[in-house]
């Protein structure tokens, strides 16, 4: 009985020395996931199984021991501490652009780079190159709202989309004749692509010249060429060929007899506005005047000039022109006239359309006591009549002038 009991207890003591050691495994996870067991004691050598499970919107990266395996298979060998780490799931912004122009990518929160944290917000500001304008997004994003939020919460392709501005050009005839449009730099359809520069030749009809332009632009360039930036309406204007050779100051010849006119009018002057004077011996008379054709024209208000005929004398260069013609003004004037041009008298057009009149002096000393007295600024012979047109007297005494004309 003794044997028995002393033989029991040899191999009971065997067996609990040859058992082996247990081992601690802990296990957790950072935010965004859970794992399938926070482990335990194991003995060791013994095979474990873990799972990691990422939330809505995470995935798993790796274990803290390095693994990237999932599950992971863990064989007990000694005490460990095992973390699952997961992340923010990320998607790809792939913006692309359609016509010139570029797209500013703004975060608004969470990290970024050419990807994005799920839930980042993302701000997108469209800005159009010169001559294009922005036309919506297409894609992923549907909109023309610029600039625009969008949650990153899925990979997205989105694209912007520019157009080419197109520009009108309205050209209106007045009087009798054409304009021929001629493009000179980039494209054209039914209205002009931004920035193209066009050429516009005024053509008149026969016995017709080209006067000016108005409207959005003022000028007698010919040709004109414009930069087309914005809707421009033009009016190209033509008149009867007699309204630029008329235009100017003509001096009224004095005869010998009895006709009314030489004994009140002195001259005549004819201005690219319409607008004319008409110098007497009983004062100035000034109105507008209208060219009915080549040989006639109305004094609007005033009288008619007709039998027109403007000669040249080819032997006097310089000594301008001729102007024959018949006046007749009710009360006043009538009969025939003839008179010289003021090769002198110059007019000029300002940008804005306003007449400049320009007033003759051939004695330098007057011009300078004129310049003196702040009514000129440069000695060119000549001085703005509207400088001077009001002036009565001139404090000029000693200034060795011997020529007041002007």
């Amino acid at each position: 009985m003794k044997k028995t009991l002393i033989l029991f207890l040899l191999l009971v003591f065997s067996c609990s020395k040859d058992d082996p050691p247990s081992f601690l495994i802990s296990i957790d996870s950072q935010i965004g996931g859970t794992v399938s067991s926070s482990g335990g004691e194991y003995a060791q050598g013994k095979s474990i199984t873990v799972t990691a499970t990422p939330d809505g919107e995470y995935e798993f990266v790796n274990w803290s021991n390095g693994s990237t395996q999932n599950p992971l298979t863990i064989t007990v060998s000694s005490n460990q501490v095992i973390t699952a780490n997961f992340q923010k799931k990320k998607y790809a912004l792939l913006v692309s652009t359609s016509g010139k122009g570029t797209v500013i990518e703004e975060l608004i929160s969470s990290g970024r780079g050419n990807t994005y944290n799920s839930g980042s917000v993302v701000k997108l500001t469209a800005t159009p190159q010169e001559g294009y304008s922005f036309s919506g997004w297409t894609g992923d994003l549907v909109s023309s709202e610029n600039p625009v939020e969008i949650d990153i919460n899925s990979p997205k392709q989105i694209t912007a989309n520019f157009e080419q501005i197109m520009i009108s050009l309205e050209v209106n005839i007045e009087g009798e004749g054409e304009v021929l449009q001629e493009l000179v730099a980039a494209g054209k359809s039914t209205d002009y692509t931004y920035g193209s520069i066009v050429r516009l030749t005024p053509e008149p009809a026969e016995g017709f010249d080209f006067i000016s332009w108005s409207e959005d632009h003022t000028g007698e360039e010919n040709p004109l060429e414009l930069t087309l930036t914005e809707p421009i309406t033009l009016q190209a204007n033509f008149d009867y060929e007699l309204f630029n050779r008329v235009v100017g100051k003509w001096k009224i010849r004095k005869k010998d007899g009895d006709d009314k006119i030489n004994s009140y009018m002195h001259s005549i002057t004819f201005r690219k506005n319409y607008s004319f004077t008409v110098n007497t011996s009983l004062g100035q008379v000034d109105g507008t005047f209208d060219v009915l054709s080549n040989t006639e024209m109305e004094l609007l208000d005033f009288g008619t000039i007709s039998g027109i005929d403007l000669t040249e004398d080819e032997s006097e260069p310089g000594t301008g022109n001729g102007f024959n013609f018949n006046i007749d003004v009710p009360g006043q004037f009538e009969g025939g006239e003839e008179c010289d041009q003021d090769v002198n008298y110059i007019s000029e057009v300002s940008e804005s359309g306003e007449i400049i009149e320009k007033t003759y002096l051939p004695d330098d000393n007057f011009e300078q006591a004129l310049i003196d007295l702040g009514y000129d600024d440069t000695l060119d012979n000549y001085v703005n009549t509207s400088n001077i047109i009001q002036v009565a007297t001139l404090p000029i005494s000693g200034k060795g002038i011997s020529n007041l004309d002007g």
